[in-house]
């Protein structure tokens, strides 16, 4: 005789949780689950009974109290994002360091490209022939 099973929803009903909390759990491994001829998961009724009074469901965002508590596939994951965000934060810096070189360069090439052009307006000015004074005495009459 194979055992009784419940699909999410009823094992949640049982349990007074949500199906996203059994899901969670049967993800997590604390609560086992089968694989049905329909594909969908199922749940022993037997394994209903121990998980209802295990501990609760943790809220979304908590941390664990202890942080020795945590397995150490999350200390790996938690040391390579720091990692992760000492890295970002180097080079955040570098590209802020950049930034400041360009600006500079940018408000010197502004300020050489101002002096320029006051040189070419002063040379143009010098430059150009002064008009030819008209000589009266020359009109014919």
């Amino acid at each position: 005789m194979t055992p009784r099973t419940l699909t999410v929803e009823e094992a949640a009903q049982q349990m007074g949780i949500t199906p996203k909390a059994v899901r969670r759990r049967i993800e997590r491994g604390t609560l086992p689950a089968l694989i049905g001829h329909e594909g969908r998961r199922r749940i022993p009724a037997a394994a209903i009974n121990g998980a209802a009074e295990g501990p609760p469901e943790p809220r979304a965002g908590s941390m664990p109290r202890d942080p020795g508590a945590a397995g150490s596939d999350e200390r790996e994951s938690i040391g390579l994002l720091i990692a992760r965000i000492e890295a970002l934060a180097a080079e955040n810096g570098q590209l802020r360091a950049l930034t400041q070189v360009a600006e500079s360069t940018r408000d010197g090439l502004e300020r050489e490209l101002h002096e320029t052009r006051a040189k070419v307006r002063e040379l143009e000015a010098a430059t150009v022939p002064a008009a030819a004074p008209r000589r009266r005495w020359l009109r014919r009459g």
